[in-house]
């Protein structure tokens, strides 16, 4: 359908009307038309012309002019004024070609590279299913042969740091013994954040051993501020650049990307610098290798909306696959190759879900599998949230709740770490209360004994009052009488 319409005035007897046509986004078909305007009204007859004796239409794909205006008008036996009128509607049409002809040649060049561009970006994207499906058949051998072997590498998990003992020695790691989950925090929505950096309190791993479920795994360290886009000049956000920039990022030598030993694709390498914040001696020999159990499609996924981002002329979202499992997995992809900052909106949405909601226990399987290390912070938003529901007998299900934790050890011995630092934590606050009740209590004895001892100064002060007093009455008592006794005798 056409977008665009505009009407031009050209001179007292013409209109120039373009309409664009689009389809698919792009400009593929406009007209000009130009058109006689009807004379304003006088006393002499004029002649009664048909429409088509009315307009002259431009083809601007052939460049003609339908100009026998002039000769339909003497086939019709029409009087001179009307092939004067006749010669100037064909000479303003002509002069009107002439003057739009830079603007339709610059349409048409404008059309001709949006065309090639169109063509160059579905041959791209044929290329890129052609490699996402090899890279689902290799995923499809690797889980069959992984099946067949017992190993379990979607559910890995890394050892993390070692904490020497238990209690509170290993659980609050941010400085802050306050439980950010405690009370009705728990129910409030914080901001999104980055992937791994929400959990100032990580579920304790020194407990987490491998006869827990939890093997080492290679995974890059969080950056520690939290939502920070990178600062570095030399990592640029793709947003902020301009076309042309990004276009010249695709140039030169390209990084191979490795799940394990398995090859996943390529990116261009100034691409991947330009806008990955991970070092460079993840990939000095050109390669960089991310974890076995790390699945191929997401990273094809990315690597595919990276090289589609640089060539259009406005970058889109990364978009969501509106399932946690695909869209946790883009996330954790996204953070292993540096770009999480694209990611932000689907971390964000999924955060305030499983901070204000219960999931279901497939979603809760599905992200026990997609943890890395007992510090990824979905998993420990799933393992704090669920201990705080658990803890105050807010599970809708318990006896099905308690039946599925013990089918997921992982899960299991997550939240019985967390309920012990949130027991330390509730211990110490109750400590921390009967030391203030026993303040309290000790200053209120203090100021007691100093409003009794008070009490007791001015009621001596009273009493003493009340006796000079009395004395003074006394005394005036005996003075009066001594004169009554001496007037009566004199």
């Amino acid at each position: 359908m056409p977008i665009v319409k505009q009407t031009i005035r050209f001179g007292q007897a013409i209109d120039l009307e373009i309409t664009e046509y689009v389809v698919d986004g792009y400009m593929v078909k406009y007209t000009t038309t130009a058109t006689w305007l009807p004379e304003p009204p006088c006393t002499t007859p004029s002649p009664v012309l048909s429409d088509s004796d009315k307009s002259v239409s431009i083809d601007s794909s052939s460049g003609k002019e339908n100009s026998g205006y002039e000769e339909r008008l003497r086939t019709r036996g029409l009087p001179a004024t009307s092939l004067v009128k006749g010669k100037i509607a064909t000479d303003l049409a002509v002069e009107l070609k002439r003057e739009i002809k830079p603007a339709i040649d610059s349409w048409e060049k404008h059309y001709q590279e949006q065309e090639k561009m169109a063509t160059q970006w579905k041959a791209e994207h044929a290329r890129l299913e052609v490699e996402q499906e090899n890279v689902e058949k290799k995923e499809e051998e690797r889980s069959e042969s992984s099946s067949v072997s017992g190993v379990d590498c979607g559910a890995t998990f890394s050892d993390g740091m070692e904490r020497e003992g238990e209690g509170e020695k290993g659980h609050h790691t941010s400085g802050s013994d306050q439980d950010p989950l405690d009370g009705a925090s728990a129910n409030e929505r914080q901001p999104p954040v980055a992937e791994d950096y929400s959990p100032h309190h990580p579920a304790p791993s020194s407990a987490l051993s491998e006869a827990d479920g939890f093997t080492a795994t290679q995974v890059p360290k969080a950056n520690p501020v939290a939502n920070d886009i990178p600062t570095d000049p030399n990592h640029a956000d793709l947003r902020d650049i301009s076309l042309e920039a990004r276009k010249s990022l695709l140039k030169g030598p390209s990084l191979k990307i490795f799940t394990g030993n398995d090859y996943v694709c390529s990116i261009p390498l100034l691409l991947f610098k330009a806008v990955s914040i991970t070092p460079p001696e993840a990939f000095s020999n050109r390669e960089l290798h991310l974890p076995a159990c790390i699945s191929g499609r997401p990273v094809l996924y990315i690597q595919s909306w990276l090289k589609a981002a640089s060539t259009l002329p406005v970058v889109p979202e990364l978009s969501a696959k509106n399932n946690l499992l695909a869209d946790l997995s883009i996330c954790r992809a996204a953070k292993l190759l540096g770009v999480e900052v694209y990611t932000k909106k689907i971390i964000g949405r999924y955060w305030a879900y499983l901070k204000n909601s219960i999931p279901t226990y497939e979603e809760m399987s599905e992200i026990e599998s997609l943890a890395l290390s007992p510090d990824d912070s979905f998993f420990a938003l799933l393992v704090k949230r669920m201990t705080w529901l658990r803890s105050r007998d807010m599970i809708p299900d318990p006896e099905p709740f308690a039946e599925y934790i013990t089918q997921h050890p992982k899960l299991s011995k997550a939240m019985e770490m967390e309920q012990v630092r949130l027991d330390g934590i509730r211990q110490k606050k109750q400590a921390e209360y009967e030391k203030r009740r026993r303040r309290r209590g000790m200053h209120e004895a203090e100021r007691r004994g100093e409003w009794e001892e008070r009490a007791r100064r001015e009621a001596q002060k009273q009493a003493e009052g009340e006796a000079q007093q009395a004395e003074k009455r006394k005394s005036w008592l005996e003075k009066e009488n001594k004169n009554r006794e001496g007037r009566e005798a004199g």
